[in-house]
């Protein structure tokens, strides 16, 4: 099965509720998907209208990190083909 998503806050759900990505309590995340074979997902750091300037720059950062760190976590040691890209919303 391939399935691509193309709407998907996970990113930032997990980063501000500090949740895992890989198996957390959310919609999608790589356990619940592990019997689709070629898997690619959007991830979406979204920026509430809160931030504005350097505090939205700042918050975006924040979750790249965190994206950085977890993703190395998401795609080692899977069998499965997950590709995973990137966005910025709002």
């Amino acid at each position: 099965m391939n399935y691509f998503d193309l709407h998907c806050d996970t990113v930032t759900k997990a980063f501000t509720e500090k949740i895992s990505m890989s198996d957390g309590e959310m919609h999608i995340n790589l356990k619940k998907a592990g019997y689709i074979e070629n898997y690619e997902q959007c991830f979406a750091i979204w920026i509430d209208d809160k931030f504005k300037g350097r505090s939205a720059f700042s918050f975006c950062c924040s979750v790249l990190d965190f994206y950085d760190q977890h993703l190395k976590n998401l795609t080692e040691g899977s069998t499965q083909n997950f590709t995973p890209i990137l966005t910025i919303e709002n």
